[in-house]
């Protein structure tokens, strides 16, 4: 979670509203003069889009559609220029005065106008400073990791390949710049990026608090030690929190997730790691209630449970207000679709300011699950590691969990996923609304067999047409047998029987002519199975 409450602004000049300037939401009646067919996704969806959601057996409906260029096209000629679009709840993002409002509100295919936001000029505030003092830390340890198992992960090789992510957040200084990040430039995994708050401007400003959040999901230090939980996944970043010049929030940013996260389902992302929370904002009619918890009413948690019903795992920050007079885990951590993670200590003990579940909901467990989120060894703007606290924090090391779980687990939907970690919990047996099903242990998901003979896949994605193996530890003259399918069930290639080459490694050669996208490799022996997620370039 991102307070603002901690942070020291300069005023370069003075930030104000644009004089009766604001944003507005304008929802649309219907769809009709969109110009795209759910027949043909591929032109509004990627490939990697399609796939995940034929993975998953979900279909396309109405609501996928981009909207209606009709509409917006109206718009522009009396003056409204979209900012941004959203196809999910069909409206626009547009700014004006009140009275453009009630005007637009007057047009036969618009439904409803909502107020979201001022409007404020270009010079706004410019963070330069934070009242608590960034501690280093002399050097790197594993309990962040450790808590989770989640070495046991990466003595397999499983770094969350072949898993895209998505970070939300308020901004990623020092992402571009650090050491911790170097190998996710080098391997080109940083796919995408995009700022819903200037969209002219780089992600990298602003705020050193996604780079930070980033860390804990996939960096790692020069020498290779891991920080992260998934160092291998790709990524794309999302600026939506307006962090600049705000001391409250506004719904706008609700929004600009909502915006963020048809963006992500656009590009075939598989989890979405949000480290930001909303329940109060500066219009006070926008405020939530505790009661709201859990039942879609705020634009977020809307925008959340679309995304999972997508095949994405959302994963958030529980919140920051255990202390505080709110308390209770924020919007859309109370979700029944959203994986809500809160903060512990060294102790196993949940820190103090970690949100907790909301007792008018007796049938839900949030958080669902918790991590370490007090004293967390993160990397921001320098090129040493600083501890910091907060659900943020605990939020991404389960996310990159989730990421290494689902790379292990291709043939899993997201329902799936979400079940089963919140199963591998070291509370599940006696959840309660402080630690919820407790820390996810990856012991959970491996058996006895793979701690003898593990197998892990050099080339993924697979760029040049050959998947490359290499097994650890078991019987070196195992054999194994390899088919290959596509995400319809259709054998693409039977291997046969293989051996191995003296250096434990083996090379599967693709298909003359195999086409793009993802496919499953099965793979036997008398005493091993398992299933790899292969995707081809």
């Amino acid at each position: 979670m991102i307070k603002k409450a901690l942070l020291l602004f300069f005023l370069l000049p003075m930030s104000v509203a644009v004089l009766g300037q604001r944003r507005y939401m304008v929802f649309f009646k219907d769809k009709h003069g969109s110009g795209y067919s759910l027949a043909e996704p591929s032109e509004f969806l990627s490939e990697r889009a399609i796939l995940r959601r034929d993975k998953q057996g979900i279909g396309l409906e109405e609501r996928d559609l981009p909207v209606s260029a009709v509409y917006t096209d109206q718009l522009k000629n009396i003056g409204y220029q979209p900012e941004w679009k959203t196809k999910w709840l069909n409206g626009v993002l547009v700014r004006g005065s009140k009275e453009d409002s009630l005007q637009i509100a007057t047009l036969p295919f618009v439904k409803s106008v909502e107020y979201v936001s001022p409007v404020f000029g270009s010079d706004l505030a410019k963070r330069e400073a934070e009242t608590q003092e960034d501690e280093p830390i002399p050097e790197v340890t594993q309990g962040q990791r450790g808590m989770m198992e989640a070495q046991k992960f990466a003595q397999r090789d499983f770094h969350g390949q072949g898993i895209m992510v998505a970070v939300f957040d308020g901004g990623f200084v020092g992402a571009e710049t650090s050491l911790a990040f170097g190998h996710l430039w080098a391997e080109g995994k940083i796919k995408a990026t995009r700022n819903y708050i200037e969209p002219s401007r780089s992600v990298f400003r602003y705020s050193s608090h996604g780079s930070e959040v980033l860390s804990c999901l996939a960096g790692q230090t020069t020498d290779g030690e891991f920080i992260g939980t998934a160092p291998g996944a790709d990524v794309i970043l999302c600026v939506t929190e307006d962090d600049r010049a705000y001391e409250y929030e506004h719904r706008i940013e609700e929004y600009n997730w909502l915006f963020a996260a048809e963006y992500a389902d656009s590009l075939g992302v598989d989890i979405i790691s949000s480290s930001l929370g909303y329940y109060e904002f500066e219009d006070r009619s926008m405020d939530y209630r505790p009661d709201d918890l859990g039942k879609g009413v705020a634009v977020i948690s809307k925008a959340a449970k679309l995304a999972f019903e997508r095949g994405m795992l959302v994963v958030t920050s529980a919140g920051n207000e255990g202390n505080g007079s709110w308390r209770y885990v924020t919007f859309p951590a109370g979700e029944p679709e959203v994986l809500a993670v809160g903060a512990i200590d060294d102790f196993w003990e949940r820190a103090s300011f970690s949100s907790i579940g909301y007792e008018g909901t007796p049938d839900r467990i949030k958080p669902d699950l918790v991590a370490l989120g007090a004293g967390v060894q993160t990397f921001g703007k320098g090129d040493s590691p600083v501890a910091k606290n907060g659900t943020s924090y605990s939020a991404p090391l389960v996310a990159g969990f989730a990421a290494c779980v689902w790379e292990k687990n291709p043939g899993w939907p997201a329902s799936k996923l979400l079940e089963e970690l919140r199963e591998s919990g070291h509370r599940q047996a006696t959840p309660d609304l402080e630690l919820g099903y407790g820390v996810p242990q990856a012991s959970y998901f491996l058996s006895d067999e793979d701690d003898e003979f593990v197998m892990s896949i050099l080339s993924n994605p697979v760029t040049d047409g050959v998947i490359t193996f290499r097994f650890t530890g078991g019987d070196p003259d195992t054999q194994f047998r390899y088919w290959l399918y596509d995400l319809s069930g259709r054998l693409v290639k039977d291997y046969g029987f293989q051996t191995l080459n003296p250096y434990g490694k083996l090379q599967l050669p693709l298909p003359k002519g195999t086409p793009k996208g993802i496919y499953l490799l099965r793979v036997e022996s008398k005493f091993k199975k398992g299933t790899f997620r292969i995707l081809v370039e």
